[in-house]
This record gives C-alpha cells, structure tokens and sequence, in this order.
C-alpha cells in the first residue's frame, strides 16, 4: 500500500512531481530512453491522472496521391492530421498546466487506458519542433516551463516525443485551438472544467478544499492454518485500501467532518487512524469527525487500512469498484467527490503488487 506519513500530518516539501520524476527517469540515459519508453507497452501501462499516450504514426503516413481528384482528398487528409495534432497538444497543454502536471508520450497506443501497441512519428524531431512551435499559441496564457524531447532509435527517425507538462502558477489556461475551452485532468482522460471551479479559479476565496487521496490494491489471502489470522486465510482475494485527506485550499479546515460510502457489493472493515478521528453516529449515517484543524498542503491520514473479510473470486474487467464522500468543514460549502477502480486494473495491481493511487474527483463543487 502507499505509505501514510508516520506523524498525524505531513507537510509536503519541494520536491518533483510524479509526473517529473518519470519524466527525468525515462531521459536520464538518452542510450537506453527508446527501450524504456518501448517497455511502457509490454508493461501495459496505464494512462492516469499525470500520463497520457497519443498515437503518432499518421502524422507521417503516406498522404493520398496529388493526382487523386486533383488533390482534394490529400488537402483534406493533411487538414485532418494538422487540426488533430493542434487539438490535442492544445488540450494537454490545457489540462495538466491547470491540475497538478503531467507527461504526454506521443508513439504509444492506448486504445483502452493501457499501452497496447507502438504507434511511433515518422520523423519525430520534426514532430517536436512542430510542437515547441505551437506551443505559445495553444493556450491562453501560454504555459512555462514545458519541456519537449523527441526519442528515436539510434539513427533513424521514426520514434517517440515526450512532453513535459508542468502544473501552472498562473492557471487556469484556456485551450485556444480547434476547441477554445478550459480543460483540467480527471482520471485518465481530460474533460472540461465545470462552472463552478473555473468560477473558483478566476476568483479565488479563502476557502479550505478537501481532496481524498485513495490507493487500492488487491491481495491474495494465502491459506496458513491459522484461522484467526488475516481474513481466515482463505485464498480468495481481498481489497485493501488507504485513504488520506489533503487540504489543497488556502484557508484552514476547522470542524472537518467526513461520511464514507462504498459501491463494492461486500461488507468493509474499518481501521481508523488512532486519535485523530471519532465516528458520530447520526440519524442520516456515521461521520468521522477530525479533531484538529487541517491547515492549507496538510495531509491527514483517513482509513489506515480499508479491506473486506469476505474474500471473492477475480472480478470482471468492466466491474466498478465506487468509493465517495461528503465532506464538511467550517466555513467551507459541502464537497462531493468518487473515485472508482476497475477489476481489469485491481487484476493488474495484483500481477504488478503495487496499488493504484488516484484523487477522488468531485461530483459537485463548492459554489
């Protein structure tokens, strides 16, 4: 599982990014940056909040020839292509410059949120520089510090471009080609900003803003013969889940109250971190009530340790496991939020024993 701070609160420090981190990695070695980025796909790695893969090989494919009616359908193809291109790096640009940051691999197709199959530029410098050229006129305002790398295979041209797209201090930034919109990261896909938090951005308050953080992991109860261990050890398969909660406001949260609900068809059983929350029982549910004040970057373990007794067997690929919850806080209006797994990722997060970690997004927001 992710690991939750031993103290009661942590203070995050300057450090980099996931999405920085990765990057620099995948670039460390130029000698060895094409294979690490052709492992992504035999890895079958998945797009998320900070990494998303676009396909590249019709950027440079054949055109239809001139001579075809008279030229009309080669116009139109490399119409298509061209507002293709700017569409997409201008919504990328968009999304992760107005939430948190992220890398944008073009050469990789990820038809289903996992890398399927090598899609590589014909000539991927040129694709690169086509890029950094776009790149101040994509979006409004133009967004500092991207990075923009093209990768190829010793001496040939076809290969991979990597874009390093840093979370911006002068957000949100509107997406001015093809679509002129506000775009933020939810999940693994980018989607447009809701009234209510582009409002929030323009005009930003003095206002606490709660956001679980989730991770979730299935693990394997092997039989022992101890019965009272972990779950009866009954080799079935088990969900383990943490929780914690960061203020990503300006302002403190006081009286932070928290209800919780899961959409998993099993029983959970709870373990909450010593001291720090009560369960209040009330009429409409149980809220846990944190009993010190959660100050702006704090984050606050919620659940040590979330998980079901009842094992099952390997769940559907398309099954949703749906977490939510409504938070409360003095001075602050009721925030929404879900996060969901699926059972092709929770099957995968048992083959790689390591735990997905994603937001839980907010299914209404503060007004």
């Amino acid at each position: 599982m992710s690991n939750i701070p031993n103290s009661q609160f942590s203070m995050p420090i300057n450090t980099p990014s996931r999405a920085e981190l990765f990057f620099r990695n995948l670039l460390s070695k130029r000698s060895s940056a094409f294979k690490r980025l052709s492992d992504l796909v035999s890895q079958k790695a998945e797009e998320n909040e900070w990494r998303d893969f676009k396909e590249a090989k019709f950027i440079h494919d054949p055109l239809p020839p001139e001579a075809l009616d008279n030229g009309k359908s080669r116009r139109d193809e490399e119409r298509r292509r061209n507002d293709t291109v700017k569409r997409l790096w201008s919504e990328n640009l968009s999304a992760f410059a107005n939430t948190g940051g992220g890398v944008l691999i073009w050469g990789i197709d990820a038809p289903q949120r996992f890398a399927e199959r090598l899609s590589l530029s014909g000539d991927a410098q040129a694709l690169a520089d086509r890029l950094i050229g776009l790149q101040n006129d994509a979006v409004d305002p133009p967004v500092q510090g991207v990075e923009v790398c093209a990768v190829t295979k010793g001496k040939s041209k076809e290969g991979f471009v990597v874009c390093y797209i840093p979370e911006s201090t002068f957000s949100p930034h509107r997406s001015l080609l093809i679509e002129r919109d506000y775009y933020m990261r939810a999940g693994d896909s980018n989607r447009s900003i809701p009234t209510a938090l582009l409002r929030r951005m323009f005009y930003p308050q003095l206002t606490p803003w709660l956001v679980p953080t989730v991770s979730a992991k299935l693990v394997k109860a092997e039989p022992t013969g101890d019965a009272s261990a972990f779950h009866e050890r009954d080799g079935l398969l088990h969900l383990e889940i943490e929780v914690s909660v960061i203020n990503r406001g300006n302002a403190s949260a006081q009286d932070t109250c928290i209800m919780f609900w899961a959409d998993l068809n099993f029983q959970l059983q709870e373990n909450l971190p010593n001291g720090l929350w009560e369960t209040v029982r009330h009429h409409k549910g149980e809220w846990r009530s944190c009993k010190k004040t959660i100050h702006p970057d704090q984050t606050v373990p919620f659940f040590d340790n979330l998980t079901n007794r009842t094992g099952f067997g390997h769940p559907e690929d398309e099954k949703v496991f749906k977490l939510g919850f409504k938070i409360f806080a003095h001075n602050a209006a009721v925030l929404v939020s879900e996060v969901a797994f699926t059972g092709a990722e929770l099957k995968k997060s048992l083959d790689d024993k390591e735990c997905i970690r994603r937001d839980a997004l907010p299914s209404s927001l503060p007004r």
